[in-house]
């Protein structure tokens, strides 16, 4: 969450105004009925609006007694990335979740620039509206024509059932799943053969649960079997230049929305599992650099589920 410290006057035009009152009104409607987000990445021009978002956060989501373990303020010139990583895998204390913020976020581009020896560029972009990703595209090309990776990650994950579900259920899901990444594949490919790049990658993240069909996320995991589909037709459409294959994880984050009922059903789901063991973020990042090393994989979906897709587990 990155925050700043502008508390002067609003220097934006009328509609720049409108339009950001809109979105901080929809995240405080949403927070005030205790509708979470996983994350809030606050990040743009329309700094006043970052700190009442992030302020509201810091006031209203855990009571005063559930702070003192549960909450916590990060700049992002003091900590590492790893730091944030460790704090959000820790277990809430007496709490049914813990709330970290983390403000100046961007300084942590610059901590990645110094430790890894690469550039770092921060931009926000919703994929769930098909115009976002031919920017985020442009943007990308920007930078470097030479563009040879693209791990497609963005995701959302709201339950719904076919018959009930909101009216735009399906076009978020499929355009944050299935457009975007498609939209993003191609720019990439448009690009490579242009400049005739070899060894290009696509990576999809996808879910171990497109071995199944019953589901209380019926559109999420529509959008994801396509996703999947879309994964194995492009690595033989853009092949030999560029690979394309999928990583598909199983129970390595709770999702969001189960909050205290999912909680419970934690150790039990975990039980059911071969291995009997919950992921870890890490485990993911083993599986991309497993793909970007070996050059003979090529159209594979890869479950790291602890053997979950076997037995429908999670």
């Amino acid at each position: 969450m990155a925050s700043s410290q502008y508390k002067g006057k609003l220097p934006y035009t009328n509609d720049k105004i409108i339009l950001a009152l809109q979105d901080l009104q929809t995240i405080l409607t949403d927070i005030k009925n205790r509708k979470f987000k996983p994350f809030y990445f606050l990040y743009g021009e329309e700094a006043f609006f970052i700190d009442q978002i992030s302020d509201y956060i810091e006031d209203n989501v855990l009571t005063e007694e559930e702070r003192g373990f549960n909450q916590m303020t990060l700049y992002g010139r003091d900590v590492s990335v790893e730091d944030i990583v460790s704090n959000a895998k820790r277990y809430p204390m007496m709490a049914e979740r813990q709330v970290i913020i983390v403000k100046e976020a961007q300084d942590l581009s610059d901590e990645i620039k110094s430790n890894f020896g690469v550039n770092c560029f921060i931009y926000k972009s919703d994929l769930t509206k098909i115009s976002e990703a031919k920017k985020l595209a442009e943007f990308a090309l920007n930078i470097s024509n030479n563009w040879s990776l693209l791990v497609n990650n963005a995701s959302i994950f709201n339950r719904s059932k076919f018959l009930s579900a909101k009216e735009d259920e399906l076009e978020i899901n499929m355009n944050i799943h299935f457009n975007s990444p498609l939209i993003l594949s191609k720019e990439l490919a448009i690009n490579a053969n242009k400049q005739s790049l070899k060894n290009c990658q696509i990576i999809n993240l996808i879910d171990k649960n497109i071995a199944r069909f019953d589901t209380s996320y019926f559109y999420y995991l529509l959008s994801k079997k396509s996703l999947a589909d879309l994964t194995k037709m492009l690595s033989l459409e853009l092949a030999p230049n560029i690979r394309v294959n999928g990583i598909a994880p199983g129970f390595i984050l709770n999702p969001i929305d189960g909050e205290g009922e999912f909680a419970k059903k934690t150790e039990e789901i975990i039980k059911k599992i071969p291995l009997q063991n919950k992921g870890d973020v890490s485990n993911i990042c083993q599986t991309v650099e497993f793909l970007l090393d070996n050059n003979f994989v090529n159209g594979q979906i890869l479950s790291i589920d602890g053997g979950a897709s076997l037995n429908h587990a999670g």
